[in-house]
């Protein structure tokens, strides 16, 4: 083993450096320890096994990918462990840091043919390297915005929850064929027109990569804008309904203002009469027409129009609903989506509650001011069976659409820099939600 020899193993390892920062380009956010630490402590273990490598290659003459595969699976173990995304999101981003540098090591070997054709090492030369390292630089300005930004928006949406599932395999499998067509003896692409045909080609797969990933991402912005306009649209058909209430409730109102003279003359001449029975009845029958007392639930306007909708939805399902809604009339919160929170919940609780016995269907809710810059909402109910959780720790059901409503919750918590808490205890569900302003 010489210096020189190891020295360009080292090269050829660090790699893992640009790997590293593509694998944690997306998740800035979702470190689940101090950021500072997790880099400096990624740093020290990448060079630590990169200096290790080097040194096991140059003795026993082993290339660098026999020691990147099991390096590989370690990282991601630690990669996982240290990120706040479920297993298919953080696979996803870490597949994608591995793809990026596998194309960067093919393209490398296809525009350094010329001069690794002489090389006997199982190690590219410190010339060769130094281009590997170097392409990494414009492919991270090229993926930044996408990385940073994008790839952080499409995990954020909670109407692509499932295609984390299965989309780890598109960067994955995209980076295990560059390895596999990667020619052990790069004189063979000094053949005919091959290098020209791959310096060429090489870049637009890569584009066609970025062009997919920036395509899924547009797809997720507007199915979350078509969500949002439903949401407003919902909102502004509660608040619809709930004028229409209360715009009846002023006519019936005016109308018995117009007659409450003439009833008082009639009670005044049954008075004056002595005719106390023929009064009684009257003043019955006046009662019996008197409309139901119109019942204001909350100051903020659209937090009562969402509430009297979904205590009419209680009243046909059987279920009774205890209000406290202590809202100001106007709140440093969109309105859209404190209502997302308060009717996902609810409505999640009426489903859970139409497996029980009527007597039993009986839900709280509370919405309110729990200082100046902050906002509670807690929803309680009784619920049947056992419940499932998933990744997340939210529950689980089998119901269609289930999950999309807890997750939009969770979203619009993190947007509030808030959070939300489940708790189960005797048959009795409950989740609070906090929100900052």
């Amino acid at each position: 083993m010489t210096l020189t020899l190891f020295l360009r193993y080292f090269l050829e390892f660090s790699v893992l450096f640009p790997s590293a920062l593509f694998a944690f380009m997306p998740v800035f956010d979702y470190f689940k320890y101090d950021v500072d630490k997790v880099l400096l402590q990624a740093l020290v273990a990448i060079l630590a096994c990169s200096l290790v490598g080097s040194l096991l290659c140059a003795l026993f003459s082993l290339t660098t990918n026999t020691l990147l595969l099991p390096m590989v699976l370690l990282f991601f173990i630690a990669y996982v462990r240290v990120v706040n995304l479920n297993l298919g999101q953080a696979a996803f981003c870490f597949a994608n840091a591995m793809l990026i540098p596998a194309f960067c090591s093919m393209y490398t070997n296809v525009l350094m043919a010329w001069h690794e054709a002489s090389n006997d090492a199982p190690v590219l030369y410190g010339t060769s390297s130094c281009v590997l390292l170097l392409l990494t630089a414009p492919c991270c300005l090229i993926f930044w915005k996408t990385l940073t930004r994008r790839v952080s928006d499409v995990m954020e949406n909670p109407y692509l929850r499932k295609i984390w599932r299965w989309a780890f395999l598109f960067p994955l499998g995209v980076t295990a064929l560059m390895w596999w067509t990667m020619p052990v003896d790069v004189s063979i692409l000094l053949a005919g027109r091959i290098r020209m045909i791959l310096i060429v080609i090489l870049p637009i797969v890569l584009c066609a990569v970025l062009a997919l990933y920036m395509l899924v991402h547009w797809v997720a912005r507007h199915m979350a804008e078509g969500a949002k306009l439903e949401q407003d649209n919902q909102l502004l058909r509660m608040e619809e309904r709930r004028y229409l209430e209360l715009k009846g409730y002023m006519e019936d109102t005016r109308t018995q203002r117009h007659d409450f003279r003439q009833h008082l003359r009639v009670i005044s001449a049954l008075s004056a009469k002595g005719q106390l029975d023929e009064l009684n009845a009257y003043l019955s029958r006046y009662e019996g027409s008197v409309g139901e007392e119109h019942r204001q639930y909350c100051q903020n306007a659209a937090v009562d129009a969402i509430a009297a909708y979904y205590d009419h939805m209680a009243a046909q399902q059987q279920a009774r609903v205890r209000w406290t809604l202590a809202l100001p009339a106007q709140t440093d919160l969109e309105e859209t989506d404190l209502c997302v929170i308060v009717g996902n919940l609810i409505e999640n609780a009426l489903n859970a509650m139409q497996a029980l016995p009527p007597d039993r269907r009986e839900m709280t809710v509370i919405v309110k001011k729990l200082s100046e810059a902050m906002t509670g909402v807690t929803v309680e109910n009784p619920y049947a069976g056992t419940l499932r959780y998933d990744a997340h720790g939210l529950p689980m059901s089998d119901r269609l659409g289930h999950g999309v409503g807890l997750s939009s919750v969770t979203a619009i918590a993190a947007k509030y820099r808030g959070s939300v808490s489940i708790d189960t205890k005797e048959s009795v569900f409950s989740i609070s939600v906090l929100l900052f302003s």
